[in-house]
């Protein structure tokens, strides 16, 4: 499971889940399976489709690839 340090991701009462991922290329994110807590990172690009977005490597951390026919739900900050 990926961690996430606090300081540099402040996550707080104002995160919403995000049904369109489109406009979220470089808003810091979290992205969930099942409830869960997966990864949180800064979008990298997303899908034309708007299906598929990419959390930007960070330390040992490669880029990575989620999309939403998997399941994975991406949450934000503020008003996105």
């Amino acid at each position: 499971m990926y961690t996430v340090n606090r300081k540099a991701f402040p996550w707080d009462h104002t995160q919403a889940l995000r049904e369109d991922w489109s406009g979220l290329t470089g808003f810091l994110v979290e992205v969930r399976l099942s409830g869960h807590r997966v990864a949180a990172g800064m979008v990298e690009a997303v899908s034309s489709e708007g299906d598929h977005i990419w959390i930007a490597a960070e330390g040992v951390n490669t880029r990575k690839l989620y999309d939403k026919p998997s399941g994975y739900e991406v949450w934000a900050q503020g008003n996105t």
